[in-house]
């Protein structure tokens, strides 16, 4: 197995982990890259087999962004706080790989993602990809805006803004903006108002086909996977609709399915 193994250098409690995978890795499988870079798109040119993620989730989530359309899988090596999608430890992904199962059709999990566009006065502004989620926020004051499916208009709302995700980031911000948690495999996106000015809005989810169109009146930011935000002017556009390619995803098949939900999550307790 040809392996790419990157992670994140701003992460102080990933450099040992990634140090000591650099050391280990070679015995089991061929090591054809590895790097502290965040420009991800190195990973992919190479043509590896898999690519090992040393982080936590927002590191894997952006390596699944920088290398949009290879369909390279993902292997997460969790060294962050939750690590909900990067699901194996050191020594687990060591062991996975000598027993030659990593790969295996039951540890694949292809994930969707979303189309990012923000339009001003019609032209393209900015455009990205998003793994987790799109937000159209303003955190210093209410933001009205209209939404729209399929360029049918559907509500105006009074609120801190709104969230747009995949089921892969309906545990992110989704989820604490009092979201629903979709299984990895729903072809669905969700909508979720944030701290609406009114009793009667609730989350949506629509068929992952469905383009939602948001429309902000005034000024906000707009926020990919929780980077640095886009500034959007009033009357701009943003176009959110799923993404043509998606992202491979190693599950950890020592793991129950519900194993993140239960122990990370505390669900149910």
């Amino acid at each position: 197995m040809r392996v790419f193994l990157v992670g994140n250098g701003s992460k102080p409690d990933a450099q040992p982990v990634f140090k000591s995978l650099q050391a280990s890795l070679p015995a089991v499988c061929d090591v054809v890259g590895d790097s502290l870079d965040p420009d991800y798109a190195e990973a992919a040119s190479s043509g590896p087999d898999l690519i090992a993620v040393v982080g936590g989730d927002g590191t894997l989530i952006a390596v699944a962004r920088g290398t949009v359309g290879s369909e390279i899988p993902l292997a997460g090596v969790n060294a962050g706080k939750l690590g909900f999608l990067a699901e194996f430890t050191e020594q687990e992904i060591i062991d996975t790989i000598r027993a030659g199962v990593l790969l295996s059709p039951r540890s694949l999990s292809e994930r969707m993602m979303l189309d990012v566009k923000l339009l001003r006065g019609g032209e393209l502004e900015f455009r990205s990809p998003a793994a987790n989620d799109c937000v159209v926020r303003d955190p210093r004051a209410m933001l009205r805006l209209s939404v729209c499916l399929d360029g049918e208009h559907l509500t105006n709302m009074g609120s801190d803004g709104v969230i747009v995700c995949t089921p892969s980031g309906s545990t992110a911000y989704n989820l604490a903006a009092g979201g629903p948690l979709l299984q990895p495999g729903v072809d669905a996106m969700v909508l979720t108002p944030i701290c609406p000015h009114g009793l009667t809005f609730r989350s949506l989810a629509v068929e992952a086909s469905r383009t939602v169109t948001i429309c902000p009146e005034s000024a906000c930011d707009l926020i990919i996977d929780g980077q640095p935000p886009v500034r959007a002017l009033g009357g701009d556009t943003v176009k959110v609709s799923r993404h043509h390619s998606t992202f491979l995803l190693v599950h950890n098949t020592s793991h129950a399915p519900w194993h993140a939900m239960r122990t990370k999550l505390h669900w149910g307790q």
